[in-house]
């Protein structure tokens, strides 16, 4: 507006300069008139004095084609001026008006760029929402919680506030995590119910498995109850392992595999069907005549009497012998849980007398073992969950 203002204003000077020449030039012409009929005497003798040769108004007529030509002349080079003028005015116009176009565009091309990477970030803090809910899923049903964060940045390395991969890609050690994690997890779990124990001991077999907990970011939560099996590289830590329930932690572990394999449009790992609480048994026995010393925190004397009892039991029941944990450290309320075994033994519907005396025999060595355990000792035990 300001622009258009001056340009205005440039031509209301212009167009007074070319009044004045005008002016300047009519009155030049006048001149020249008058000069003309005072040196000649044009109107001494009125109109008498008005010639009727042809010569004389010849002459006449040069005078006022010279005269009026000058003032032409005037006019012409004004008009030239002003058009000149105009022009430059118009080509400023134009560059005026091309440098805020410029700088037009390069604002809105900021805009777009600004507005392309806040969409960017939006989009990324909603994928991992969406990982983090689908690990709350995972989380209700279970004895850990995972470090939510780490685990995207290892499923998802290059993913930031400008780019956004909803599919896992290898990190900067060319890696893919999810297909390592499913390679790494099936060895194990055929291992596992395939007592493949050339690949794998049943001791190395649980480290093994630890470290899969550990490399999924997951950490136990709940009090260490009778069976959880150590972290032996953290003091009183807890792996979330329990030797009575192998089985469910693979199970677990399994279905927040394929979570997230499926979250990330990775191969859903299959795993051969087995019979659940055949192989858990099978499992738990490998584990016990394969290792030397079961590191469970707590502890207690009887915990391998109490696990070979119930790898008997598990033959023949789905979950084997039902109690809950926490009675281990009291020891009146155990007199109670030991009469329950005793009638569930009674009904065991088992027609091998020798299957049904061993079980007998080693509840009553669970038993003796378990009273050895002292007051003091299970007041600690209580202190330390």
């Amino acid at each position: 507006m300001k622009n258009e203002e001056n340009s205005i204003l440039e031509i209301d000077r212009w167009l007074k300069w070319l009044k004045m020449a005008a002016y300047v030039g009519i009155g030049i012409f006048a001149v020249i008139l008058i000069t003309y009929a005072i040196k000649f005497r044009a109107f001494y003798d009125g109109f008498k004095a008005i010639s009727n040769l042809p010569n004389d108004w010849s002459a006449f007529g040069s005078l006022l084609s010279g005269a009026s030509s000058l003032l032409g002349a005037v006019g012409t080079v004004g008009v030239m001026l002003l058009a000149i003028n105009q022009f430059k005015i118009q080509q400023k116009q134009i560059l005026e008006q091309s440098k805020k176009q410029a700088e037009f565009e390069s604002k809105q091309l900021d805009k777009w760029a600004e507005e392309a990477r806040i969409l960017k970030f939006q989009s990324y803090l909603s994928h991992q929402k969406q990982f983090e809910d689908m690990l709350l899923e995972f989380e209700a049903s279970s004895r850990f919680r995972v470090n939510k964060r780490i685990l995207y940045k290892k499923i998802f390395p290059k993913n930031n506030s400008n780019y956004v991969s909803f599919k896992n890609e290898a990190g900067s050690n060319g890696v893919c995590f999810t297909f390592e994690l499913n390679k790494e997890f099936a060895v194990l779990y055929n291992a596992a119910f395939h007592h493949d124990m050339k690949t794998y001991t049943p001791e190395n077999l649980v480290v093994k498995l630890n470290l899969i907990v550990k490399n999924l970011n997951l950490f136990c939560i709940e009090s260490a109850v009778i069976g959880d099996i150590k972290d032996i590289h953290k003091f009183n830590g807890n792996t979330g392992i329990n030797i009575f329930n192998l089985y469910e932690t693979m199970y677990n572990i399994e279905s927040l595999i394929n979570s997230i394999s499926s979250f990330s449009e990775s191969e859903i790992m299959t795993i051969p069907k087995t019979n659940e609480h055949i192989a858990s048994y099978k499992l738990e026995e490998y584990y016990l005549k394969n290792t030397d010393a079961i590191y469970t925190t707590p502890t207690i004397k009887g915990l391998i009497e109490l696990a070979k009892l119930q790898i008997e039991f598990k033959k023949h029941i789905h979950k084997g012998l039902s109690f809950d944990y926490d009675i281990f450290h009291n020891k009146s309320n155990m007199e109670y849980t030991f009469d329950q075994w005793d009638r569930i033994i009674a009904r065991l519907n088992i027609e091998d007398e020798d299957e049904v005396k061993k079980i007998k025999e080693l509840k009553i060595s669970f038993v003796e073992a378990y009273n050895d355990n002292s007051y003091e000792h299970f007041l600690s035990l209580r202190r330390r969950r």
